[in-house]
Formats: C-alpha cells, structure tokens, sequence
C-alpha cells in the first residue's frame, strides 16, 4: 500500500514539474515571438501573454521616433512635415504630414466650411494608413476639408494649441475633439510647464531606449501571471473587496475647464467631442454625453459605442473598422 502510494505521488510530482515546465516554455516562447513581430491567433491567454511584453518594451512609440518627430517649442514635439514609416506587431504603415496634420488623399469641396480634428494617437491614426484615418474617411463622407491635427500623446490643451496655430481658422467652422481616458492626469495640470514637459518627454524618450533592452526577462514573470483570465482576477478583487478607484466624472468636469479657458478661440464653431479609451477598457463617463454652453461655447459630447472589435488584438489602438464606424457616426451628426 505504502509503495503504490509513494508510486502515485511520485507520478504526481512528475506530472507537475512536466506541466510548469511547458508553461514556462510556452511563455518564454511567446515573448521571442512577440519580439520578433509574430501576432499570435485570438485566443485570451496568448493574447494577454502578448500584451505584457508588447507594453513592456517591445512597442514602438511614434513620438520617440527621431524620422517622425521634431522635438522642441511651445508644443514640446510635433510631427515631421514628410513622409514616416511606422510599424508594430499587427501593422505596417507609411505617414504622411504637412503643415496641415497627416494628409489624405480624398477630394474636397473648397466652398464647403472645414472641419479640424483634435486628439492624440487615435485621431491621428497610429496604426492605420493616410487615407483609413476617420478623418480621412469623414472627408471622403462629406466632400468637406479634414485638417486631421491629432498628435501622439497629446492631451486637449496641446490639441488646442495646434489648432490655434491654423492660418485658416477661419474656415473651419466644426472642431472634433477625440479624448482619450489618459488625458485627464495633464488636464488636472492645466496650465502645463511646458519646460517641465519637455524635460520630461526627453527622460521618457531614454527610458524607452533602456527598457527595449531585456524586455524579455523583465516582463517574463507578469507575462506568466497574464495567463489568469482577467475575469477571474476581477472577482478575485470582488471577493478581497479591493475596489478600484473611479474618477468618471472629472474626464468631463476638467476638459470643460480647459475648453472655457480657450473659449476666444473655438467661439462661434460647432465642438463635437468624443471618449476612446484604449483597446476599449474604460466604460464611457455616466455624465458625459449631452451639450455644454458655457462661456458661449456650443459644445455636444457624444458617445461614438465603440465595441472591443474596433480596436487591434495586441495593440490598444482604433484599426481600420473602429475608424470607419467613428467616421460614418460622426457624418450623421455633422450637418
């Protein structure tokens, strides 16, 4: 009896050892696959795996690009007026800038009043080509001139300030803004110091050069844990009571501070402005979608209903389809 025991425990202990064994090489796998650019098929724990290592230094981030960016000035960086190859695990593309934000190739009508839009990554389009930006796609939709003004990692004072810089404000009679849920940490700074931001993009950008070395042993034990389904670990907190905390209502209350505060600039044009978050996370704010008329601003906040399908596997951007469905709700409103 004792040695049939000992027999089965000792299978037992085996069988553990064989099954650590293949998800630790499973995992390390992974991360080599990741790193050489290898999207994995859609399945959450390979995906989840994949995320880890992507975010913890396998990225490229557009700003830190030295092709891409001009760095210096009043909006600490901007894009290159050219021509910008950009590339990542799920896409490949070529950028295209002017004096005017990223170019498209689609006709307009030059009587008709234009249109800006504002945003960080996702308006400018970070993963998508010149011409499947919304913007693009609501120039195509509407015959009238986009200015797609969106800069990586802008948050809405920076946007503001770009659109300022416009010779032909004038012309522009509606202002899109995209807000993203990571803008509120520099709108809760407004106004920003602007040498303070630069010194802090510059510790940023050699942080990004560092942590591109090692990425995979660094990120190996949290790309492990990844394995556990989000699901689980959210009831895990649900059982533990560990809340996390919300500031839902501040997205609104401090972009509408920042908005009076530019109110000589955007009076007498249509402001639309819209939440993503990326790769969807974050629910849209309970008090965000209706109208704001203060300092005789004619501001509407929309909710565009973005699905967990608009946005790509691995990186947390709009593709193609989220673009397109921003772009086709955002022609119904416009007039």
């Amino acid at each position: 009896m004792t040695s049939k025991i000992t027999k089965i425990f000792g299978f037992s202990i085996i069988g553990l050892i064989l099954i650590v064994t293949t998800v630790v090489s499973l995992v390390f796998a992974i991360g080599i696959l990741t790193s050489q650019h290898v999207s994995l098929s859609k399945f959450h724990p390979f995906n989840a795996i994949q995320k880890v290592y992507y975010f913890g230094g396998i990225v490229n981030i557009w700003q830190y690009q030295n092709e891409c960016v001009e760095i210096g000035g009043r909006l600490v960086y901007q894009p290159k007026i050219g021509t910008c190859y950009f590339e990542n695990i799920e896409f490949q593309n070529t950028l295209t800038f002017n004096e005017a934000g990223r170019k498209n190739n689609f006709k307009f009508d030059s009587e008709l009043p234009r249109i800006a839009v504002l945003g960080d990554s996702h308006a400018m389009g970070w993963g998508v080509g010149d011409d499947t930006t919304f913007s693009a796609q609501l120039q195509r939709m509407t015959n009238r001139r986009v200015y797609n003004l969106g800069v990586s990692s802008y948050a809405t004072e920076r946007e503001l300030d770009r659109l300022a810089l416009m010779q032909n404000l004038d012309d522009i009679d509606t202002v899109i803004i995209q807000y993203c849920d990571n803008d509120m940490s520099e709108n809760s700074q407004y106004p920003i110091d602007r040498n303070l931001a630069l010194n802090r993009f510059n510790d940023a950008l050699e942080t990004y050069v560092v942590l591109r070395d090692g990425a995979l042993a660094r990120n190996f034990y949290t790309a492990l844990k990844a394995i556990v389904p989000a699901s689980l670990k959210l009831r895990l907190k649900a059982i533990l009571s560990i809340d996390t905390p919300t500031y839902e209502n501040q997205h609104r209350d401090l972009i509408e501070r920042v908005l009076g505060e530019y109110s000589n600039l955007l009076k007498n044009k249509k402001v639309i402005l819209m939440f993503v978050s990326g790769s969807n996370a974050k629910e849209v704010p309970t008090n965000w979608v209706g109208s704001y008329t203060e300092h005789g601003l004619d501001v509407s906040f929309i909710d565009l209903n973005l699905r967990d399908d608009f946005f790509y596997l691995i990186d947390d951007h709009l593709n193609i389809k989220g673009h397109a469905h921003i772009a086709t709700t955002l022609s119904y409103i416009i007039e």
